[in-house]
Protein backbone atom coordinates (compact mmCIF):
# COMPACT_ATOMS: atom_id res chain seq x y z
CA UNK A 1 0.00 0.00 0.00
CA UNK A 2 1.50 3.62 -0.85
CA UNK A 3 2.27 6.13 1.48
CA UNK A 4 -0.28 8.41 -0.04
CA UNK A 5 -3.67 5.85 0.43
CA UNK A 6 -2.25 5.32 3.84
CA UNK A 7 -2.64 9.21 4.58
CA UNK A 8 -5.63 9.31 2.59
CA UNK A 9 -7.43 6.67 5.01
CA UNK A 10 -5.85 8.12 8.51
CA UNK A 11 -7.26 11.80 6.74
CA UNK A 12 -10.75 9.86 6.43
CA UNK A 13 -10.34 7.93 10.02
CA UNK A 14 -9.97 11.48 11.85
CA UNK A 15 -12.89 13.92 9.54
CA UNK A 16 -15.05 10.47 10.92
CA UNK A 17 -13.66 10.37 14.49
CA UNK A 18 -14.63 14.31 14.52
CA UNK A 19 -17.69 13.98 13.33
CA UNK A 20 -18.29 11.17 15.95
CA UNK A 21 -17.46 13.52 18.99
CA UNK A 22 -19.16 16.42 17.68
CA UNK A 23 -22.49 14.60 17.03
CA UNK A 24 -22.09 12.95 20.53
CA UNK A 25 -21.72 16.60 22.06
CA UNK A 26 -24.91 17.69 20.50
CA UNK A 27 -27.16 14.76 21.61
CA UNK A 28 -25.55 15.00 24.81
CA UNK A 29 -26.16 18.94 25.00
CA UNK A 30 -30.16 18.21 23.30
CA UNK A 31 -31.13 15.64 25.59
CA UNK A 32 -30.18 17.06 28.70
CA UNK A 33 -31.67 20.22 27.31
CA UNK A 34 -34.71 18.81 26.83
CA UNK A 35 -34.99 17.22 30.06
CA UNK A 36 -34.12 20.32 32.03
CA UNK A 37 -36.39 22.70 29.82
CA UNK A 38 -39.46 19.53 30.70
CA UNK A 39 -38.66 19.08 34.10
CA UNK A 40 -38.71 22.87 34.71
CA UNK A 41 -41.88 23.76 32.66
CA UNK A 42 -43.88 20.89 34.85
CA UNK A 43 -42.51 22.06 37.90
CA UNK A 44 -43.72 25.63 37.53
CA UNK A 45 -47.40 23.75 36.14
CA UNK A 46 -47.63 21.71 38.89
CA UNK A 47 -45.99 23.11 41.60
CA UNK A 48 -43.70 20.81 42.43
CA UNK A 49 -40.61 22.90 43.18
CA UNK A 50 -37.60 21.43 41.51
CA UNK A 51 -38.54 17.76 42.01
CA UNK A 52 -39.28 17.10 38.13
CA UNK A 53 -36.18 19.04 37.22
CA UNK A 54 -33.96 16.90 39.29
CA UNK A 55 -35.52 13.35 38.40
CA UNK A 56 -35.70 14.84 34.18
CA UNK A 57 -31.99 15.23 34.39
CA UNK A 58 -31.47 12.13 36.72
CA UNK A 59 -33.28 10.41 33.98
CA UNK A 60 -31.43 11.86 30.96
CA UNK A 61 -27.86 10.60 31.24
CA UNK A 62 -29.16 6.87 30.24
CA UNK A 63 -31.01 8.37 26.98
CA UNK A 64 -27.86 10.48 26.46
CA UNK A 65 -25.28 7.39 26.86
CA UNK A 66 -28.15 5.29 24.30
CA UNK A 67 -27.96 8.25 22.31
CA UNK A 68 -24.03 8.45 22.00
CA UNK A 69 -23.52 4.74 21.84
CA UNK A 70 -25.92 4.51 18.88
CA UNK A 71 -23.91 7.50 16.88
CA UNK A 72 -20.70 5.91 17.53
CA UNK A 73 -21.74 2.65 16.21
CA UNK A 74 -23.58 4.35 12.99
CA UNK A 75 -20.67 6.20 12.48
CA UNK A 76 -18.26 3.48 13.07
CA UNK A 77 -19.85 1.36 10.14
CA UNK A 78 -19.97 4.16 7.72
CA UNK A 79 -16.17 4.97 8.53
CA UNK A 80 -15.61 1.36 7.76
CA UNK A 81 -17.28 1.53 4.55
CA UNK A 82 -15.28 4.51 3.46
CA UNK A 83 -12.27 2.89 4.22
CA UNK A 84 -13.59 -0.40 2.61
CA UNK A 85 -14.35 1.49 -0.57
CA UNK A 86 -10.84 3.25 -0.48
CA UNK A 87 -9.18 0.30 -0.17
CA UNK A 88 -11.06 -1.32 -3.17
CA UNK A 89 -10.21 2.38 -5.26
CA UNK A 90 -6.44 1.45 -4.12
CA UNK A 91 -6.51 -1.65 -5.23
CA UNK A 92 -8.29 -0.77 -8.75
CA UNK A 93 -5.41 1.77 -9.02
CA UNK A 94 -2.58 -0.93 -8.78
CA UNK A 95 -4.13 -3.19 -10.88
CA UNK A 96 -4.19 -0.77 -13.99
CA UNK A 97 -0.95 0.67 -12.91
CA UNK A 98 0.25 -3.54 -13.03
CA UNK A 99 -1.59 -4.06 -16.65
CA UNK A 100 0.03 -0.47 -18.14
CA UNK A 101 3.58 -2.00 -17.12
CA UNK A 102 2.81 -5.25 -18.74
CA UNK A 103 1.87 -3.72 -21.41
CA UNK A 104 5.37 -1.53 -22.07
Amino acid sequence: MSENSQLNQTAVMVNMASQIGCMMSAAAVIVIGLAFGAGYLLDRLFDTGNILTIVFLVGSFPVTLFAMIQIGLRMQMRMQRQLDAAKKAQTQEEQLAQEEEKQT
